[in-house]
């Protein structure tokens, strides 16, 4: 089976992790799998050509190349895949591509959305509508997502399938204790260490973590915050933080190639987002065995076991916030039963290996004869 690949772009990012990491463990598994990038191929797909993954930008832009995308369509055709998977930001313009491709099923999977109470407007929906007409399923990544599907969209449940990101156990795992971040960043050994990962975009609600940040660091002389990701709002950040008073508390790292050595550094992990899928860094820092914050948005939830396996917060809220983090920073034993309650949920729930089986069985179910065709008639 040859299964192709389409996304915006494969720069670093939550969506573009999980795609990356599927595409990974299917070709290990002996699928043929191509990627195909609408915008840029970007740094995680520079790493995958370098590993011999068939990694191809196909750009086309403009209203005309929406509606009747012919550079695409010629490119699918030519790479004739078994089944077509595209993600978020690419669905419609691939399923009007793939439309005229008979026999060759396209399955989506949507990542989310930027707004914790996102309301398409009858264009939008109308568009997520027609681009469900063309598909054979359509996977969002948590419940939540899946009941956005159905109620805002209008979607029909046998249209919609959720399958639930996963995070390979192998790669992010806990490690012995290392003290190089602290050493790096010119802090004691004993320094206590926030961390979060996540990109520098609004969703993500930085300034919230940040005004958080400034109670715990009141609270707590020796303890600071490390962010790892980059992105347009670097520059407000930096001036917000220097705004709190939190110069030489708060460490901006940038992107890291090397996530999974970050997280077991980490006293806790903490994540403000005010809108989420399935987060691929709360996955991330509970299969490393870290103590994990965050907001109650999305899938999150649903991770944490309703709040058994991680502390949940309401999101735009940094005095409750700072108070989860300053009680639990200050708890070392909870911390460590936290974290063991979240690694274990990790591998029996949300390992990769459990992402990848539910995806090959749907690629078979939806490659069976007249799938495809039934899936579009019922739409």
């Amino acid at each position: 089976m040859r299964v192709e690949m389409v996304l915006p772009s494969l720069e670093v990012g939550g969506m573009e992790a999980m795609a990356a990491a599927l595409v990974r463990r299917l070709q290990s598994r002996g699928y043929a799998v191509g990627v195909t990038c609408l915008v840029q191929v970007g740094a995680i797909g520079a790493r995958l050509r370098d590993e011999g993954v068939e990694v191809r930008q196909v750009g086309s832009s403009g209203v005309g190349e929406l509606l009747n995308p012919r550079a695409l369509r010629s490119h699918l055709a030519g790479r004739t895949p078994s089944v077509i998977h595209v993600h978020s930001g690419a669905w419609l313009k691939t399923s009007r591509a793939a439309a005229p491709l008979r026999g060759v099923p396209l399955v989506c999977t949507i990542h989310g959305f930027d707004g914790v109470d996102h309301n398409p407007g009858g264009l939008e929906r109308m568009m997520m509508r027609l681009a469900a007409r063309y598909t054979a399923k359509v996977v969002p990544v948590s419940d939540p997502l899946l009941e956005y599907m159905l109620r805002q969209v209008g979607l029909r449940a046998r249209q919609v399938e959720a399958i639930p990101n996963g995070v390979d156990c192998c790669r992010f795992r806990p490690h012995r204790p290392d003290r190089s971040l602290r050493a790096s960043l010119g802090l004691r050994e004993d320094a206590v260490l926030a961390g979060t990962l996540a990109r520098l975009v609004p969703v993500k609600d930085y300034p919230t973590l940040l005004r958080a940040f400034s109670m715990v660091a009141a609270a707590l002389p020796d303890s600071h915050l490390v962010i790892t990701g980059d992105g347009p709002l670097r520059d407000e950040l930096v001036a917000l933080a220097r705004m709190l008073g939190l110069q030489g508390r708060v460490h901006l790292l940038g992107e890291r190639p090397d996530p999974e050595d970050l997280y077991p550094q980490f006293d806790l992990f903490v994540l403000a987002s005010r809108a989420e899928g399935t987060s691929m860094s709360v996955l991330e820092a509970m299969a490393s065995g870290a103590a994990v914050v965050a907001t109650a948005v999305g899938g999150t939830p649903a991770l944490l076991q309703g709040g058994e396996a991680g502390v949940l917060v309401p999101p735009a809220d940094p005095q409750r916030l700072a108070g989860e983090l300053i009680a639990l920073l200050r708890d070392s034993a909870r911390r460590g039963a936290l974290g063991r309650i979240a690694l274990a949920r990790a591998r029996a729930e949300y390992s990769l290996e459990r992402m990848v089986d539910r995806y090959e069985e749907l690629y078979r179910r939806v490659v069976a004869p007249g799938a495809a065709v039934l899936a579009a008639e019922t739409g």
